[in-house]
Order: C-alpha cells, then sequence, then structure tokens
C-alpha cells in the first residue's frame, strides 16, 4: 500500500527534487582493478 501526502507538486523540478532511490550496498567487485578496466574498454 503506498502512502500519499496532501501537497501536490507542481511541477517536474519538483518531482525530481523529491525523488529518492534506495539501491542497497555497493558490493566488491569479483575482479582486479585492471581486470575491470580492460573489459570496460573492450566494451567501448
Amino acid at each position: 500500500m503506498t502512502s500519499t501526502t496532501s501537497a501536490n507538486a507542481s511541477s517536474i523540478s519538483e518531482l525530481e527534487r523529491l525523488k529518492v532511490l534506495h539501491n542497497g550496498q555497493k558490493e566488491k567487485l569479483t575482479f582486479s582493478d585492471a581486470e575491470f578496466e580492460r573489459r570496460l574498454s573492450g566494451l567501448r
């Protein structure tokens, strides 16, 4: 169930200011920084 507030956002910029995203904690990479860079450059 979602809760709503009585105040409505009057513009898109207000909505962006009110948005909060919770993504959790970062996980440790499974390979070294050098390997990460090698894989990343291969994708580019």
